[in-house]
């Protein structure tokens, strides 16, 4: 039996605060939709415990320094293009999963606040809720969790007429090594925010 090792998914383009991943997802009917995940670079997370304050190198930073440093203008030309814009929360894996769960809701309409003034208001936006991390391992040699709570932006790209953006999103996540994976954390509800 062969061991089937997950793809590393590669930056597709790397700008000076984030990483960003083109990837594709099929729905439960095979209707595909592309995306473009626009990951901050690792001195970039939530402040642990915070569903409101971000840190850069450990450093409390502001919504504003935090789209001129992350969304800056290449990343806002490549999310002016989008069906669609998914705000990403998640928590890592400290903590009540309860209240970290609903942390990670407040993180996902907190970026979707910062997201939605840094792009044009016709462009509808979601929050996507994964909850806490639960897989139960640390990562890094150093044993911390920031990882596991990325600042973390969607851009929707295509989608095929009827496609269940949801669906298509999971399968689309899962099984990169670099993103986050919907099986490694509690929850995957998506809602709208405009």
């Amino acid at each position: 039996v062969q061991t089937e090792i997950a793809p590393l998914a590669e930056p597709m383009r790397q700008t000076r605060g984030t990483l960003i991943f083109a990837i594709e997802g099929y729905d439960k009917a095979g209707r595909r939709g592309t995306f473009d995940v626009v990951v901050a670079r690792k001195q970039f997370l939530w402040v642990r415990g915070s569903a409101d304050q971000l840190e850069k190198d450990g450093r409390v930073i502001s919504g504003d320094e935090l789209a001129r440093d992350v969304l800056d203008q290449e990343v806002r030309d490549g999310l002016s293009s989008a069906l669609e814009i998914v705000a990403v929360g998640t928590a890592s894996q400290e903590g009540d999963p309860t209240a970290e769960k609903a942390r990670a809701g407040r993180r996902a309409a907190r970026t979707a606040d910062i997201v939605g003034t840094a792009i044009d208001a016709a462009i509808p936006v979601s929050a996507l809720n994964l909850g806490q991390y639960r897989e139960g391992r640390a990562g890094g040699a150093s044993g911390t969790t920031d990882w596991q709570r990325p600042f973390m932006v969607i851009a929707v790209k295509e989608l095929e007429e009827g496609t269940v953006l949801a669906e298509s999103l999971a399968d689309a996540m899962t099984g990169k090594e670099q993103l986050p994976s919907p099986a490694s954390y509690s929850a995957f509800e998506l809602t709208k925010v405009r």
